[in-house]
């Protein structure tokens, strides 16, 4: 990364929706991230937007485009791998975002802090799903500004 002109201690990672979700799992998913030769804390915030955090309890039908069975939802629900996180949270919902994903972003981010990394949650008036996308393409906008405070605020290696 160096040779490319990164700093592989600035290394953050956001998504709006499924990427919202798979940002959490790579977050969360220490182990995988140790297995692919980084350290575990090599991402420095993470930054989901309008994610799914929690897929058990939801019916085969749903589930059947993400999951090879429903018995894998748990180890695809970021919210049961907050145990032991250092790794700050940024989340953003719009406040008529889908029903069913405000619930989620607002109980991960109280699982997440009974843990001991930061966590800030977002919430986007006026916004739903698919407006709150287009925030990050907004320089001016709340989220870029705040998702560039944490960037600069947060601390590394």
């Amino acid at each position: 990364m160096s040779k490319h002109g990164g700093n592989p201690d600035r290394i953050f990672v956001g998504g709006h929706s499924a990427g919202g979700h798979l940002a959490a799992m790579l977050a969360l998913e220490l182990d995988a991230l140790e297995a692919s030769g980084m350290p575990r804390d090599v991402l420095k915030a993470c930054f989901p937007v309008s994610g799914v955090f929690d897929l058990t309890g939801r019916d085969e039908e749903r589930l059947g485009p993400l999951l090879k069975s429903p018995s894998d939802a748990p180890a695809a629900s970021p919210i049961l791998l907050v145990v032991g996180n250092r790794t700050p949270f940024l989340f953003a919902i719009g406040e008529i975002d889908f029903p069913e994903l405000i619930p989620q972003s607002h109980a991960m981010a109280d699982a997440l802090r009974n843990q001991s990394g930061a966590v800030e949650l977002m919430n986007m008036p006026d916004e739903d799903h698919f407006i709150i996308s287009l925030e990050g393409g907004n320089p001016d906008g709340s989220w870029v500004t705040r998702v560039r405070e944490w960037m600069l605020n947060t601390p590394t290696n």
